[in-house]
């Protein structure tokens, strides 16, 4: 069996997890939220992208952000997924940042 020798990701940024001393989870709808990474994995050939994290932060707070979805389509138009996800839980998400801090790895 071979295994890919690059791996990839779109929008990058350098930080580390263990740094971030989240204390909490909140739902995506909270006021005043905004979100700075929301990480996407997949493996090539695979029709879906899993969530693997998402980080936003609360009046300074950093937090882990929970999402209505923990997949989205490939192929299909990932913010469009995401803005179909907001409409149905009334979170309007071009004010959150996430779709400008959408990372894929792959």
């Amino acid at each position: 069996m071979s295994f890919p020798t690059t791996v990839r990701e779109t929008n990058p940024i350098d930080f580390k997890h263990d740094e971030l001393n989240i204390q909490r989870t909140v739902p995506w709808n909270v006021p005043d939220l905004h979100i700075w990474r929301l990480r996407l994995i997949s493996d090539s050939g695979c029709g879906w992208w899993d969530v693997s994290y998402c980080y936003g932060s609360i009046l300074g707070e950093n937090v882990r952000v929970e999402l209505p979805f923990d997949q989205l389509k490939k192929g299909a138009g990932v913010a469009r997924q995401i803005v179909e996800a907001g409409r149905k839980d009334g979170v309007y998400v071009k004010d959150l940042g996430i779709l400008e801090n959408i990372s894929c790895l792959y």
